[in-house]
C-alpha cells in the first residue's frame, strides 16, 4: 500500500494521494489495513497470552516438581535420623552387653582364657594372672600352647583339632605349665 501511494504522489502529487485516500477506493483500502493490523494486534495478544499461560503452567510444573523433591529429601532425612537413632541405641546396648560381660569375666572365681580362631590369647582375666603367674599384659597375643607348655597325649591332640575345627566343644585333661615351672592339670 505505502509502495502505491509512494508511486501515485511521485507521478501526481501530494494532492492526489490525499484525493485517493479521500476516495472510496482508498478508504476500503485503510479499512482493510486497520483490519489487518487488529487481526495481527489479535494474534500477538492471543501468543501473549498463550505465552504467558505456559510460562505459570510450567512454573506451577516447576513448583510441583520441587515440592515433591522436598517431601522426598525430608522423608529420606527422617528415616535417615531413625536408623541413625536407632543404631546408635542398638551400639549403645551392646557397648552396655560388652562393659557388663567385662566386669563378670574379670570377677570369675574361674581362671577364663579367650582366643582367637589361631589360638593366640585375646583375654585374661584376674584368676588366670594367680593360677598361671602371668600378667595379662605378659600374654595378649601370645600363642596359647606357647603360654601353657601343654602336654596332651598324643591321641588327644588329633581329637582335640578335629573338634576344633569343626566349632565343637573338647572335653579332656591337659597338663599346662604355670610360669614358675611348675606342672598345672587342667
Amino acid at each position: 500500500f505505502s509502495n502505491e501511494l509512494a508511486s501515485i504522489r511521485k507521478i501526481f502529487g501530494r494532492d492526489s494521494v490525499i484525493t485517493f485516500i479521500s476516495g472510496d477506493e482508498g478508504l476500503a483500502l485503510l479499512e482493510n489495513i486497520r483490519l489487518i493490523t487488529t487481526h495481527i494486534e489479535d494474534e500477538e495478544q492471543h501468543l501473549l497470552r498463550d505465552k504467558r499461560e505456559k510460562d505459570f503452567n510450567a512454573r506451577k510444573e516447576l513448583q510441583l516438581v520441587l515440592l515433591v523433591m522436598v517431601f522426598f529429601l525430608a522423608t529420606l532425612a527422617l528415616f535417615m535420623v531413625r536408623k541413625v537413632k536407632f543404631d546408635i541405641s542398638n551400639f549403645r546396648k551392646s557397648e552396655a552387653e560388652l562393659k557388663y560381660n567385662a566386669i563378670l569375666l574379670k570377677n570369675m572365681s574361674d581362671a577364663v582364657v579367650s582366643t582367637d580362631n589361631n589360638f593366640r590369647i585375646k583375654s585374661w582375666n584376674k584368676r588366670a594372672e594367680e593360677m598361671y603367674g602371668f600378667t595379662e599384659a605378659e600374654v595378649i597375643d601370645k600363642l596359647a600352647p606357647a603360654v601353657f607348655k601343654v602336654e596332651m597325649a598324643q591321641e588327644d591332640v588329633a581329637q582335640f583339632e578335629k573338634k576344633i575345627s569343626e566349632a565343637e566343644v573338647w572335653q579332656g585333661e591337659l597338663i599346662h605349665h604355670r610360669k614358675t615351672g611348675e606342672l598345672l592339670p587342667v
